[in-house]
């Protein structure tokens, strides 16, 4: 029993002793890792607590957050920190890089803070607590600035009208304001936007309690005709269509994006401002790219700030605090932001009054600690822009991002600051966020009570319906948006917009191009004001179109194997109809086939056609029939597509195969008959020894050595001929100097041949043909120079056209005897005169060559004078 005690009481010791070795194990980690922990971008401040707010309006434990966050520790926590020293580098040594990397931050940091810090600012300005903010190239900015250009006002003391959108109301200040806006219907916007905002305006520069845009950015005009869009809902896409045209200043998304739309536009480069001059009345569109995760900006890099500024030292004391507290860009970005949330009270309910005194210096550092938006967005801007990092804030609208469709009202105005990175460009940052999203307090009923059941694509259908409260009371001054969906629950734009009077809304639509045919629900969906709610209904309409069928396959044939081609298209928009079948069927024959159409609405398909005995052909021929056939192409219409049809006529020669061979065997025979009595005929191959002689030479023969053809005279004498083919009919036996002449001899049945020949001195020439001393055929040629005959056949002609009444005297030039004869021969008579008296002078006074143009023109020209009445 005693040992059974003793055994108990060794393992209650053991298990109180393993309990406090893990307690104190625990403890040690624990202790460890708040050693090795270094702050983190999401954990605000140091040591830091959330501020709230009490009934009475009081904040808690701001003296002791103000300490902590301006690096003045108290004596306890100065001895603590010395103690754990030496145990937290030695703990800290296999981290050395990544100390040494956020060293090296720290000190960009701090240059960079030198960098944009600009002394010179304060010199034009009496309290030392003024902050300023301006890019290099502002201008000049002063008082009298403000009344022309667009501001955000953060002093509580002046008033302003809103957000200037759609260019109206330009110069207008915009300030925190307990009013709400009105609940007006500004935007549709289609598609899930990159970020929970669009964007208006920017405003770059800070200057007494104003955040300005910069207006010495010049504009460039982009030229977006023709370019395509689609309507559609889209992946990575935007739509914004206006409720009603509006000019000026476009709301586009934050980021990179790629903007469309089919008219010209004014775009700021650097602000990423679009500007129309012209109403927008229709949608444009938006293509973004995915903006980087949280995890990627991490590790990204702020651009270069080009922004100066100037502050206090108590704003430089809190430069510092962070600089010491941080490790990246992003880290600081994010203990700005919960830096100011955790020790400052964020109350839109609050405007402050700073008067003639700098609000952003004196929210921070005066006062009771509380602000409204304004108020937290220009402090975290500024003091961003203080450590360097390039910070502006944008206007505009907040919009859901989750929604893939989303009226935008004019009481979602918003204003965000944008951060730029290296890499990704000006990022909007969502914080210090509100959701200024409003629901009217009275609910209504949209009742459609009469839309056409069906529109014919290029017509319009009309839509009727009433508005009442949900008391029954017809509503009035309030407009209803139609749509067209396929589904009812699918986003898209809008069809047109209709009117409520009196609680009735009439309007006709236009089917638009974009719209195929099928079914679709036409929703009516009343827009909200600031009492009163959304409602829609959604009666169904078909949207049917008529279709056209072309054959375009050949209207005659040989044989019988037919190709039939066509196409289908819908009339409207001309484009063609797949997978649609269209039925073929000849008349008189017993031949039916189905083909559907294929990409582009195509289609084509081989037709054997069997012709009946009984069916009588048009035309007989001794090889072929001649059949005349017709054939009708149908379809036969759909829910949404009408019929269409189309008649052709076919002609189809049906060939005789057995009479063919014979008439082909036929036809070779004759043409053996016929080579035959050619090869019989055909008398001789060509002559033995033409000779050539000077016909003034004692009727010396002179024979030419490669003159040599044997004579075949099998059929007895044939007369024989000595042709000269390059000498024109009409023309003298005339050849010239050094030309090559062809010479052609020919019997009676056209046997014949040929020889070049040149000669190469002047006179007169007889080319004989002979056959054993036997003169056959002979004729004379003359060998000129073109120039001396035509000088000669000049005169000649001068001599028999110059009669006794037409005085020349010796001295007379060829130019000046031709003016002489103008007046005594007829105008038609004398322009023939003037080509001839052209050649002479050309061949009497030229060094030009005279060739046997210049001959055959002469003599053509005298020919004509000559036949002229």
């Amino acid at each position: 029993m005693d040992t059974n005690k003793s055994s108990i009481k060794n393992n209650l010791i053991k298990l109180v002793l393993f309990f406090l070795v893990a307690l104190l194990s625990i403890f040690l980690i624990m202790t460890a890792v708040s050693m090795f922990s270094l702050p983190a971008p999401d954990v605000a401040g140091v040591g830091g607590n959330n501020n709230s707010m009490d009934d009475n309006g009081d904040t808690e434990n701001s003296k002791d957050r103000d300490g902590e966050y301006f690096g003045q520790p108290d004596d306890d926590k100065k001895e603590e920190e010395e103690e754990t020293a030496g145990y937290e580098e030695e703990n800290l040594n296999n981290q050395d890089g990544d100390i040494e990397d956020f060293n090296h931050w720290k000190e960009q940091a701090r240059e960079r803070k030198d960098e944009v810090f600009n002394p010179s600012f304060g010199e034009n300005y009496a309290q030392e607590e003024e902050n300023k903010s301006l890019l290099p190239d502002a201008g000049n900015i002063n008082d009298d600035f403000f009344n022309g250009t667009p501001n955000i006002d953060i002093s509580g003391n002046r008033n302003g009208d809103g957000i200037p959108f759609g260019g109206d109301g330009l110069g207008n200040s915009i300030i925190a304001d307990e009013e709400k806006s009105g609940h007006i219907p500004v935007l549709e916007v289609l598609g899930e936007p990159n970020f929970p905002f669009l964007k208006v305006m920017v405003m770059e520069n800070y200057y007494k309690n104003r955040w300005l845009i910069n207006t010495e950015e010049e504009p460039e005009l982009k030229l977006m005709i023709g370019v395509e869009m689609e309507e559609n809902f889209s992946k990575n896409s935007v739509k914004i269509k206006p409720v009603e045209p509006a000019s000026g200043n476009l709301p586009v998304l934050s980021g990179n994006i790629e903007l469309k739309y089919r008219h010209a536009l004014l775009k700021y480069e650097n602000t990423g401002i679009y500007v129309a001059e012209n109403p927008v009345e229709t949608f444009y569109e938006m293509v973004y790219t995915v903006p980087p995760t949280e995890e990627k900006l991490r590790n990204a890099k702020v651009s270069k700030s080009h922004y100066e500024i100037s502050y206090s030292k108590e704003m430089e004391a809190l430069l510092d605090t962070i600089i010491e507290n941080c490790n990246s860009d992003y880290e600081a970005i994010k203990f700005v932001e919960e830096y100011l949330l955790n020790n400052y009270i964020l109350d839109n309910s609050v405007i402050n009054n700073y008067g003639d005194n700098d609000g952003i210096h004196s929210f921070l550092f005066e006062g009771e600690k509380i602000g409204n938006s304004l108020d937290f967005l220009s402090a975290y801007a500024f003091i961003l822009r203080a450590i360097g990092i390039p910070c502006r804030l944008a206007i505009g609208y907040r919009i859901d991002d989750t929604k893939p469709y989303q009226i935008v009202y004019g009481d979602q105005r918003y204003i965000y600051p944008e951060i730029k990175f290296e890499e990704y460009g000006w990022i909007p940052m969502d914080v210090f966020p509100s959701y200024p999203f409003y629901t009217p307090p009275e609910s209504t009923v949209t009742e459609i009570t009469h839309a056409d059941p069906v529109a014919k694509r290029g017509t319009s259908f009309n839509v009727r319906g009433r508005v009442r409260d949900s008391h029954g009371r017809l509503l009035d001054g309030m407009q209803v948006l139609i749509y067209l969906k396929e589904e009812k629950d699918a986003p898209c734009l809008s069809y047109t917009k209709a009117n409520v009077e009196n609680g009735y809304f009439e309007v006709e639509c236009d089917v638009k191009e974009q719209t195929g045919p099928g079914k679709y629900h036409v929703i009516a969906e009343l827009l909200e004001n600031d009492l009163y709610r959304t409602s829609s209904s959604d009666p169904e309409l078909k949207v049917v179109t008529d279709t056209h069928l072309e054959i375009y396959s050949e209207s005659t044939i040989i044989g019988t194997t037919f190709k039939i081609e066509g196409k289908i298209t819908d009339v409207f928009s001309g484009e063609g109809l797949e997978n649609f079948p269209i039925n073929i069927k000849f008349d008189g024959i017993d031949i039916f086939e189905e083909v559907y159409s294929e990409e582009g609405g195509k289609f084509s398909k081989n037709i054997k056609i069997q012709i009946p005995d009984n069916l009588s052909p048009i035309k007989k021929m001794f090889f072929a029939k001649k059949y005349s056939l017709s054939y009708n192409a149908n379809f036969y219409g759909t829910e949404f597509y009408y019929p269409s049809n189309v008649s052709v006529n076919l002609i189809v020669w049906k060939l005789m195969p057995l009479r063919i061979l014979l008439a082909i065997i036929l036809l070779l025979l004759s043409v053996a008959a016929i080579v035959f009595l050619i090869i019989k005929t055909k008398s001789m191959q060509l002559f033995k020894k033409p000779e050539l002689a000077l016909a003034d030479g004692e009727n010396t023969h002179l024979p030419l050595s490669d003159f040599s053809y044997v004579a075949d005279r099998k059929r007895g004498r044939m007369k024989l001929f000595v042709e000269f083919p390059l000498i024109k009919e009409n023309f003298p036996d005339v050849w010239g100097v050094g030309d090559t002449l062809l010479v052609r001899f020919v019997d009676e049945r056209g046997n014949f041949c040929e020889k070049q020949l040149t000669f190469h001195k002047k006179g007169k020439y007889t080319i004989n043909v002979s056959e054993k001393n036997t003169l056959l055929s002979s004729r004379q040629l003359k060998i000129v120079i073109y120039r001396e005959e035509i000088i000669y056949s000049g005169q000649k002609f001068l001599k028999d056209i110059l009669g006794k009444d037409i005085k020349i005297s010796a001295t007379m030039t060829l130019r000046e005897i031709c003016l002489s004869l103008k007046s005594k021969i007829p105008e038609s008579k004398y322009k023939i005169l003037e080509k001839i008296f052209v050649i002479l002078e050309k061949s009497v006074y030229s060094l030009d060559v005279i060739d046997r143009n210049d001959y055959e023109m002469f003599l053509n020209a005298i020919e004509n004078y000559k036949n002229q009445l």
